[in-house]
């Protein structure tokens, strides 16, 4: 898909009207949502060992009865992997950003007034 180093499982399908890329040179962000009938454990081994592979730092992990969140980082990005079960299809969420070092409008300059 659009993130050329984030492997995606071949079974899942995209979701087209829950996905947003945007490509600048240089650079791609933005989430892709895709789903299929696949078990959750068996997604979150899939990305817990190939983004590794690809150099992803795992950052931090929260799995609930139903949602697995899991957070990489690599030198200027971040990345969201987010597993749901729902009813009838499982459903991923793969995010890419940039990796932001200070909160966007904030500064401890503007939090002391």
């Amino acid at each position: 898909y659009d993130f050329e180093d984030v492997l995606i499982p071949m079974e899942l399908k995209i979701v087209k009207d829950r996905t947003v890329v945007i490509s600048t040179p240089g650079f791609t962000s933005g989430i892709i949502t895709l789903k299929e009938r696949v078990e959750r454990r068996s997604l979150f081994n899939f990305f817990n060992n190939n983004m590794q592979k690809d150099n992803w730092n795992i950052i931090s992990q929260i799995k609930s009865p139903g949602t697995t969140i899991m957070v990489f980082q690599k030198t200027s990005r971040t990345s969201v992997i987010t597993i749901r079960d729902e009813q009838i299809y499982t459903y991923v969420e793969v995010g890419v950003a940039p990796t932001v070092t200070e909160p966007a409008g904030f500064s401890e300059s503007n939090l002391s007034e």
